[in-house]
């Protein structure tokens, strides 16, 4: 089972309108819109699950969601993390994998080089032109002799105790559908936007030690999760999405 993220119709269709865009038909997209609202459409990673939020959605009938549920970006987990990092989250890999398509790396190896400074390891690269099942690797470059393989690259957002916090009434009582969606707010950081900074400047400004500070977010914007999706997720009171996709990262690693 995956879990799908959803967005509200403009921000999906924009979305679907800069998803295939190259990284500079991206950037004079936004250069024409300087002054102009920022959409999460823009924003959101390509190979997330996401989806229009249906028209006659329901949103969970409880008080506590008025406090609003915030997403807090990890700055620990930002840039490329491997599966085999120290120190990892409980449920790490499985939970990326249940909110978007790790399948497809792009140039992967590329990224070892980028790897998040607090979970950075070495990684030991061939040249070989064949795996070890004679498969052809998509070309020559260097390819790691272990089980290495990427997680997430992006801006990750970690939501705590949600379901803990939406069952302990209703739930846990069948008396809620399973259906009903769950506002998500989330903290976005202007320094997503610079086209010529590095991934630890971005960290650097993104915390003080790895704990987010709040007065770094520019803006907030809301998706929303199901509630089955979040009782399907790997660990539902510790919830790992790789969201955001920011301007240096799309031109560091991929050119």
């Amino acid at each position: 089972m995956t879990g799908k993220v959803y967005v509200k119709k403009e921000d999906f269709d924009r979305f679907n309108e800069v998803k295939e865009l190259s990284y500079y038909e991206f950037a004079d997209k936004l250069c024409e819109e300087k002054n102009k609202e920022v959409h999460l459409g823009n924003f959101l990673r390509r190979n997330l699950y996401v989806t229009e939020l249906p028209e006659d959605f329901e949103i969970f009938p409880c008080a506590v969601t008025s406090l609003c549920y915030t997403s807090m970006p990890c700055p620990d987990l930002t840039l490329p993390v491997f599966n085999n990092a120290k120190g990892l989250p409980k449920d790490y890999e499985e939970s990326i994998k249940h909110w978007s398509d790790t399948s497809n790396k792009g140039f992967e190896s590329d990224a070892y080089f980028y790897q998040n400074p607090s979970k950075e390891y070495f990684i030991d690269l061939n040249d070989d032109e064949f795996d070890k099942n004679g498969n052809a690797y998509r070309n020559t470059d260097p390819r790691p002799v272990n089980d290495d393989r990427m997680v997430s690259e992006g801006v990750v957002y970690e939501i705590v105790d949600l379901l803990t916090n939406l069952t302990d009434i209703y739930v846990g009582d069948g008396l809620i559908d399973r259906d009903v969606f769950i506002p998500i707010h989330v903290p976005f950081c202007d320094k997503y936007l610079e086209e010529d900074g590095d991934g630890e400047s971005l960290i650097t400004t993104m915390n003080i030690g790895d704990k987010w500070v709040p007065e770094y977010s520019d803006k907030t914007f809301v998706l929303y999760l199901k509630l089955s999706d979040i009782m399907d997720a790997p660990n539902p009171n510790k919830i790992y999405i790789d969201l955001i996709h920011f301007m240096s990262m799309n031109y560091g690693y991929y050119y």
